[in-house]
């Protein structure tokens, strides 16, 4: 049997957290977040700067993937969110599609660059301080291509515009998540 999985991506400050959130709970499915695992790590430190932040960063990525490959050795479904990265992240889910069967869809979020950035300053201050937000701000216009987060997978691809969370047909978005994972639960 073929494990489906769920994967939102986007650049920062486009959404996911709230639309992965919202979808695992609908599909009660473990949501293996990258934010998550990352201010899970920094509860751990007294005080972090910038640098810090960023090697937590990488541990996290490498959280997320080692429990990603447990989940897919039970062969259970999951949700994955995280800014995604084309590369290297595509190879990542190449080696893992060699050893295990799943089919992903992708849910890709994004905004007009001035909402991304408005955004990501509003929620400076709101996020755990490990993030170091305010010490990456004036490199964010760097990181905010949309096309950056598309990973090249198989499965299906919905682009979610997320500039007006109310305008979101979030209906026909569950629709399309809840039918790819019936077909992979056949």
């Amino acid at each position: 049997m073929t494990a489906p999985i769920v994967i939102v991506s986007g650049p920062p400050a486009s959404g996911k957290s709230s639309l992965a959130s919202r979808l695992a709970t609908d599909f009660s499915l473990p949501a293996i977040t990258k934010d998550g695992i990352k201010e899970t790590l920094l509860d751990t430190f007294v005080t972090v700067d910038a640098e810090d932040s960023k090697r937590v960063g990488r541990a996290a990525w490498a959280v997320l993937w080692h429990t990603l490959e447990v989940e897919l050795t039970a062969g259970r479904s999951v949700l994955l969110e995280g800014n995604f990265r084309a590369d290297p992240d595509d190879g990542r889910l190449g080696r893992l599609a060699e050893r295990f069967a799943f089919d992903a869809i992708q849910v890709h979020c994004f905004a007009p660059v001035e909402v991304l950035v408005a955004r990501y300053e509003a929620r400076i201050g709101e996020r755990h301080p490990g993030h170091a937000d305010a010490e990456r701000l004036p490199g964010l216009r760097d990181v905010l291509d949309p096309d950056l987060y598309v990973l090249a997978l198989a499965g299906p691809l919905i682009r979610v515009d997320t500039r007006d969370f109310e305008g979101i047909d979030y209906d026909a978005l569950r629709e399309s998540v809840a039918q790819h994972l019936e077909k992979g639960r056949r």
